[in-house]
């Protein structure tokens, strides 16, 4: 009998509510606020999504919404503003959220050979951060558009989020 090739094996976890407590966006907005990365007015209409968000639950009006506020938060923003700030947000406002059972699963994982990938509507650039942090294989997530190093406050394709 001729052996079989293994098929590969891998595990996937969202971000927020999954592997972090609560909403990274909304964390990443924080801190841009503090940063006047955007005007106060637009952080308190985001804060008012994310808690419309996490008091009706999801519902795909409700994502809409808050996609399209969080574009037009970073629209004209600098690329390498909001790289520098992500690595800045998961050390300062992150990391202590991150649920350690859950982070502690995904290692087992990885100890057991397998990949173990992020798969979240978030933008890719903050999964890709989370990954590279707890040692994980890769993320996907959803794309913005930046060109010549500036966001267009788009995204490439449909968010990446549900089926």
């Amino acid at each position: 009998m001729a052996d079989t090739p293994k098929k590969p094996a891998a595990a996937f976890f969202d971000i927020d509510n999954t592997l972090v407590r609560g909403s990274t966006s909304f964390q990443f907005a924080r801190a841009a606020y503090r940063k006047n990365f955007f005007p106060r007015k637009d952080f308190f209409a985001f804060f008012w999504h994310q808690l419309r968000f996490i008091s009706r639950g999801e519902t795909d009006n409700m994502l809409n919404a808050i996609k399209d506020r969080a574009l037009e938060l970073v629209k004209g923003q600098s690329y390498a503003q909001l790289m520098a700030m992500i690595s800045e947000v998961y050390d300062h406002n992150i990391k202590a959220k991150v649920w350690p059972e859950t982070a502690r699963i995904a290692q087992q994982h990885i100890e057991a050979g397998r990949e173990v990938w992020i798969i979240s509507a978030a933008p890719q650039e903050m999964g890709e951060e989370i990954a590279k942090r707890l040692g994980l294989t890769g993320a996907l997530g959803t794309r913005l558009v930046q060109v010549d190093g500036t966001l267009t406050g788009e995204i490439l394709g449909k968010p990446l989020h549900g089926k």
